[in-house]
C-alpha cells in the first residue's frame, strides 16, 4: 500500500511540476530515442523529465486523482512507466512495432493524420549506413496529454504549446547512433559509385526465356573493394547460369554478366532472387488469345525487381536499364502501387545492345514492370496464284515465304495455330528449303467457297471472284469478264507495308486477254500480262485485278453444224419424198400399160384359140388347169 501511495504521489508531483513549470516558461523536456533493427523492428522511447530542483520549487499540495487521469487518457498505442534519476523525475512513454506498417498505423492513430516515414538501409558492398526521415516530432505524439490537461482544466489553454519542449533526439540503428533534430532526419550512408545494371530478355513463344544480367562496375570501385565485390558477385550466380568477367576496352571499367538460356518463368524467378539477394523478386507471365490471327501470339510479362543490395546513391537508388528483344516487345509500363499503370516510351538505343529495345531506364530501389509481348510470324513475301478452271471451279494457292528458318518450338506452335484455323478451308503444306521456309495454302471449289475460306483463314481479310462469259451462242468469238479482289485487311498490321505480294491469275485455255485490258495496264510497271496470264507485284495489302478476255466459241461451231445438219436433213427428206412421189406416179403408168398388154395378150390368145386364163389381180397368164396365180397367189374362180 505504501508503494502504491508513493507511486501515486510521484505521478501527481510530476504532472503538477509540469503544470507549474509551464506557467513559468520552463516546459518538461522530452528526450527521444528511436531504436531500429533490421526489417523495421524496434521501439520509440519518449522520456518526459523535470529536474528535482524545479520540483522542489513548484511543488504544492498533491491531487490523488491524477494517476487515474493518466491511466484513463494514455492511448493504447503507448505503454508508460515512472522512475527517477539522481537529478530528475522521469515519465517514460514507449511505442513498440515489428514492421513499418505497424509503426505508421500507431503513429497515425496518435496524430490523427497519416505520417511520412522514409527509410533506406544500406548494408552492402557498395554502401553502409542508414537514411531515415519523419515529418512529426515526439511533442506531436504526446499532444494527447497536453490536450487532456487543458480539457480537464489543469492548465490554462494559453500555455498549451509550452507544456513540453524537445531536448534531444537520437536514432539508434544496430550498433550505431545518429543524433538528429526533433524531427528525425538522418542521412548517414557512405556509397561507392556503381554504373548501370542492365537486364536483357528474349522471350520465346513456347514460354521459355533467355535472360542476361550485366553489372557495369567502375574501375575505381573495383580497385577499392576488389575481393569483396568479386566474392559478392560470384555468390549471386544461380545454378545452371553462365558468368563472365570482362574489361571494357574503352573505359577500363569492369563488366560482370550472368546468363541463362531457354529457362522457364519459375527458374527466372528463382534466378533473380539469387542474383539480387532478395525474396521480393517476382516474375509472372500470362498468355492471351490470338483473337483469330493464326500468325500472332500475345502475352504479358510482369516482373518485380528489388535492387536494394546494389544501392549506390544518397537517394537510395540503383541505376537500372531494362531491355527486351526488339522484334517482340510491343508495349511497356510501370505497375504502380495503386494498381494503375504508367506507359513507358520504347527506345531503340543503337549504342546499347543490338536486337534489343530499351523499355526502362532510371534510378530505383524497387520497381514492377509490365511488358506486352507479341510474337508475329509474318512472311517476307506472299505469292498468290489463282487458276480459273471454269465458271464454277477455282483453284487458288497462297504461298507465304519466310527468309529464315524456325526453331522447332516456334514451328510447333505455329503449325498448331495455323491448322486449328485453316484446316477446314484449305490444305496446308509446310516446306523447308536451304534458305527459306514456305507455308502454302491450297484452296479449290466454287467462287464462293474459295472466297469464304480466304476470309476465315485471314480473319480480317476479304476475297471476291467474278467470272462471266457472254451468252451469245452463235457468235464465233465470246467475251469473258474476270475480276478478283483480295484484301488482307489489318491482318498483318503495320508489317503489311514490308510484305511483297506477288499475284497471278491463269484463265482457262483459249481465253486470251484482250488488247483493251493490256492498254489499261500499260502504264503500270507492277503489272505483266501474257496471252492467258496476268501478274501483279505490290506492297499494297489490297489487290484488284480486272480482265477482259476473248476466246473462239467452239460451241457456236457446234450450233452452226447442228443447224446445217438439220437443214441438210430437211433437204434430203424433201428430195426423197419427191423421188418417192415421182416413182409412185411412174408405177401407175406402168400398171396401165401392163393391163393393156395383158388385154392384148388375152385377145391374142383368144384369137389363136388358146385356152390359157389370166390373173384378174396381176394379169399374169394362168394355165387352164391351175386354180391359183403362180405369180401373186390370187385364187381363180
Amino acid at each position: 500500500m505504501k508503494r502504491y501511495l508513493k507511486r501515486c504521489l510521484t505521478i501527481i508531483t510530476i504532472l503538477l511540476v509540469i503544470i507549474f513549470a509551464t506557467s513559468c516558461g520552463n516546459g518538461a523536456k522530452i528526450s527521444t530515442g528511436l531504436i531500429l533493427e533490421n526489417n523495421f523492428i524496434g521501439r520509440r522511447v519518449m522520456d518526459v523529465s523535470i529536474s528535482k530542483s524545479d520540483f522542489n520549487r513548484y511543488m504544492q499540495g498533491p491531487n490523488h486523482i491524477l494517476e487515474n487521469f493518466i491511466n484513463e487518457k494514455c492511448p493504447p498505442e503507448l505503454t508508460w512507466e515512472l522512475h527517477e534519476t539522481e537529478a530528475d523525475y522521469v515519465a517514460r512513454f514507449t511505442l513498440e512495432f515489428d514492421t513499418k506498417e505497424t509503426y505508421i498505423r500507431k503513429v497515425t492513430n496518435l496524430l490523427g493524420t497519416s505520417p511520412v516515414v522514409d527509410m533506406v538501409q544500406a548494408d552492402s558492398f557498395l554502401a553502409k549506413g542508414i537514411a531515415y526521415s519523419e515529418n512529426f516530432t515526439s511533442k506531436d505524439l504526446l499532444s494527447w496529454l497536453s490536450n487532456a490537461l487543458v480539457e480537464e482544466g489543469y492548465i490554462d489553454p494559453s500555455y498549451k504549446d509550452e507544456i513540453f519542449e524537445n531536448d534531444t533526439t537520437i536514432l539508434y540503428f544496430g550498433a550505431d547512433e545518429y543524433p538528429t533534430s526533433e524531427t528525425i532526419n538522418v542521412s548517414e550512408i557512405t556509397y561507392l559509385p556503381f554504373n548501370s545494371i542492365d537486364i536483357l530478355t528474349i522471350p520465346y513463344v513456347d514460354g521459355t526465356y533467355d535472360r542476361k544480367v550485366i553489372f557495369n562496375i567502375p574501375k575505381s570501385t573495383m580497385e577499392e573493394k576488389r575481393n569483396e565485390i568479386k566474392a559478392f558477385m560470384e555468390d549471386s550466380i544461380p545454378s545452371g547460369a553462365l558468368s563472365l568477367w570482362e574489361t571494357n576496352p574503352k573505359s577500363g571499367d569492369i563488366v560482370f554478366s550472368i546468363s541463362l538460356e531457354n529457362t522457364d518463368k519459375e527458374n527466372i524467378d528463382a534466378a533473380m532472387e539469387k542474383i539480387f539477394h532478395s525474396q521480393a523478386a517476382d516474375f509472372i507471365d500470362k498468355k492471351a488469345n490470338n483473337e483469330g490471327n493464326m500468325l500472332e501470339f500475345n502475352q504479358t510479362m510482369t516482373e518485380t525487381l528489388d535492387l536494394t543490395k546494389y544501392i549506390s546513391s544518397r537517394d537510395g537508388t540503383a541505376s537500372l536499364r531494362y531491355f527486351v528483344a526488339s522484334d517482340v516487345l510491343s508495349k511497356a509500363a510501370i505497375l504502380q502501387d495503386d494498381g494503375n499503370t504508367k506507359d513507358l516510351s520504347l527506345w531503340l538505343d543503337e549504342d546499347a545492345y543490338d536486337g534489343y529495345i530499351m523499355a526502362y531506364s532510371g534510378d530505383v530501389s524497387t520497381i514492377t514492370l509490365n511488358m506486352e509481348i507479341t510474337y508475329s510470324y509474318f512472311p517476307k513475301e506472299i505469292n498468290i496464284e489463282t487458276v480459273v478452271k471454269g465458271n464454277n471451279y477455282i483453284q487458288r494457292t497462297i504461298e507465304m515465304l519466310y527468309d529464315k528458318q524456325f526453331e522447332e518450338k516456334e514451328l510447333t506452335a505455329l503449325k498448331e495455330s495455323i491448322n486449328s484455323i485453316a484446316d477446314r478451308y484449305a490444305l496446308v503444306d509446310y516446306k523447308k528449303t536451304s534458305s527459306n521456309y514456305i507455308i502454302k495454302f491450297k484452296q479449290k471449289g466454287t467462287k464462293d467457297e474459295v472466297s469464304t475460306g480466304f476470309g476465315k483463314i485471314f480473319a480480317d481479310g476479304n476475297s471476291a471472284i467474278e467470272y462471266d462469259k457472254d451468252k451469245k451462242r452463235f457468235a464465233l468469238h465470246t467475251i469473258t469478264d474476270f475480276q478478283e479482289e483480295i484484301s488482307f485487311g489489318n491482318f498483318f498490321g503495320s508489317a503489311s507495308k514490308n510484305i511483297l505480294v506477288n499475284y497471278s491469275v491463269k484463265l482457262p485455255a483459249g481465253d486470251k486477254i484482250s488488247n483493251d485490258t493490256i492498254k489499261n495496264y500499260a502504264d503500270d510497271d507492277t503489272v505483266k500480262i501474257g496471252e492467258e496470264e496476268f501478274k501483279l507485284s505490290s506492297y499494297d495489302k489490297y489487290i484488284l485485278c480486272k480482265i477482259k478476255a476473248e476466246s473462239f466459241n467452239w460451241v457456236a461451231i457446234l450450233w452452226w453444224l447442228l443447224i446445217i445438219l438439220i437443214v441438210a436433213v430437211c433437204l434430203t427428206a424433201g428430195y426423197m419424198g419427191y423421188v418417192l412421189l415421182k416413182e409412185k406416179l411412174g408405177d401407175t403408168d406402168i400398171l396401165a400399160n401392163n393391163k393393156t398388154n395383158k388385154a392384148n395378150k388375152i385377145e391374142k390368145n383368144i384369137d389363136i384359140g388358146n385356152t390359157i386364163r389370166f390373173c384378174t389381180k396381176c394379169g399374169e397368164p394362168i394355165k387352164k388347169d391351175n386354180n391359183f396365180c403362180t405369180q401373186c397367189g390370187n385364187k381363180i374362180r
